[in-house]
């Protein structure tokens, strides 16, 4: 009969990691080509910049959205002056 129940034992997984620099090498030039074949057939080579523009694209709506608001405000701002403040 257990009151408390012990922890099992964990086992213990090492994966040595070792730096092959031919195999390396062989991933790039595999990468570059990809990216050239990308290219020529007219795809886009990488998801980073469409990322980049999808971005640079919301920050711009940001801007104007904002500059609409600042100039509305001032528009009711200076209609109402003039209106109560006669």
């Amino acid at each position: 009969m257990a009151f408390f129940s012990l922890p099992g034992t964990r086992r213990f997984e090492y994966k040595p990691m070792f730096y092959n620099e031919q195999d390396e090498k062989r991933r790039e030039r595999h990468q570059r080509i990809e990216r050239e074949v990308r290219s020529e057939n007219g795809e886009q080579p990488d998801e980073a910049p469409n990322f980049i523009h999808f971005a640079r694209k919301q920050r711009q709506k940001s801007s104007k959205r904002i500059l609409i608001i600042f100039l509305a405000l001032a528009a009711a701002y200076f209609f109402l002056q003039q209106r109560f403040l006669r």
